[in-house]
C-alpha cells in the first residue's frame, strides 16, 4: 500500500491579511529579518474528510523595506489566480497585502519613535 504525502507547510511569521472565502483562502504573514522584510503567501484549504487546514506556499519574498508593499501587492495577484475565479472578487480582510504590508512597516516605525 503507498503512503499519500499531503502538502503541509508551516509557518510561524504573524498572518497580516488574507483574501478567499472561509473554506479557502490564501494568508500574507509578514517577518522582519534584520534589514529585510520576509513576505510569505500560503493558500489554505480546509478539508472536512481530515478536519484539517491544508496548506501549500504560493510565494515567498525576502526583500528591502522599500520594496515590500509592492512585492505584497504581486503576491495578492498570485494569490487570487491560484484561489481561482469564485474567489477571485473577495474583498481582503482586514486590508488587501499592499496596505497590509504599509500598515505594518508605520507600525514598527512607531514603536522605534517611541
Amino acid at each position: 500500500m503507498t503512503a499519500l504525502n499531503i502538502s503541509t507547510v508551516i509557518n510561524h511569521a504573524p498572518v497580516i491579511s488574507r483574501v478567499g472565502g472561509e473554506d479557502v483562502f490564501a494568508e500574507l504573514s509578514f517577518r522582519r529579518l534584520g534589514g529585510v522584510i520576509e513576505l510569505v503567501c500560503t493558500r489554505v484549504e480546509y478539508s472536512a474528510h481530515t478536519g484539517r487546514y491544508l496548506r501549500d506556499e504560493l510565494g515567498r519574498e525576502v526583500i528591502e523595506e522599500e520594496d515590500a508593499e509592492n512585492a505584497a501587492v504581486d503576491l495578492q495577484y498570485a494569490a487570487k489566480a491560484a484561489l481561482g475565479d469564485e474567489y477571485y472578487s473577495l474583498p481582503a480582510d482586514p486590508y488587501d497585502f499592499g496596505t497590509a504590508v504599509d500598515r505594518e512597516l508605520m507600525s514598527i516605525y512607531a514603536i522605534a519613535a517611541e
